[in-house]
């Protein structure tokens, strides 16, 4: 079955882009990318305040006419009104918004949001941190590259976001959290490295048979989101 083609929504931010590629991927569907910029003052206003208008758009074309897209993922509020508007163009497109889209939930296939934000609706799965675009094959990949590095010793790796525009680390913030991971030592534990898992429960196999994107019983979202086969033979459209 040929791959199938998706449009990338985000603000252009890689923490954005990271979550939407990595959900492609993981349907094994071609893609690519479109930044999305929204005309003043729309680009300072909440989506639900915003109208599902063109005129929002600082940019008109994110599908060309020779063009088909079987899917759309966008991550961040300003990706919500683009992908509203090409939903409502061609209702066959299927469209996921990963993150709270503040609006209503109706306006998307499905919506992945993680868990603290408590969001709960017929169409909702719940994460327990963020999809990324790393899988299990890169790591294995990749881990001759520290092996002769670390002489079988047994080591920590601890990786932290820079600053961002709400946040930024300072030198004692980073102090205190370097020395409570080092405290850990004197505590025995088990430590089992996994990307957090996106939870799946009853409600979540219904949706996928509601939605009929797949006939699976078992949604098992840990690295490999391609155990979900969500453009099953038996689709309908």
């Amino acid at each position: 079955m040929a791959s199938k083609k998706a449009l990338l929504l985000t603000e252009g931010y890689h923490g954005m882009i990271s979550q939407v590629e990595g959900m492609a991927k993981a349907l094994k569907a071609e893609f690519h990318h479109k930044i999305v910029r929204l005309n003043w003052p729309w680009n300072y206003i909440p989506p639900k305040f915003t109208p599902i208008s063109q005129t929002v758009l600082k940019d008109k074309n994110y599908i060309n006419d020779n063009e088909k897209i079987d899917l759309i993922i966008s991550c961040g509020r300003k990706s919500v009104i683009p992908s509203i508007i090409l939903k409502n163009r061609n209702k066959k497109i299927i469209t996921i918004h990963i993150q709270d889209p503040k609006v209503n939930f109706s306006n998307f296939d499905l919506i992945i949001a993680p868990e603290h934000d408590s969001l709960n609706g017929e169409n909702v799965i719940s994460s327990k941190g963020a999809i990324h675009y790393i899988t299990q094959e890169e790591i294995k990949k990749s881990q001759s590259y520290l092996e002769d590095k670390t002489e079988n010793k047994k080591i920590v790796s601890l990786i932290l976001g820079g600053p961002n525009k709400y946040y930024n680390f300072s030198i004692g913030e980073l102090t205190k959290i370097f020395n409570e991971i080092k405290s850990m030592d004197t505590h025995p534990y088990t430590a089992d490295a996994k990307t957090p898992n996106i939870s799946c429960n009853s409600n979540c196999g219904n949706l996928f048979k509601k939605k009929k994107l797949c006939n699976c019983s078992n949604y098992n979202f840990w690295f490999n989101i391609t155990k979900i086969n969500i453009w099953s033979s038996n689709r309908a459209y």
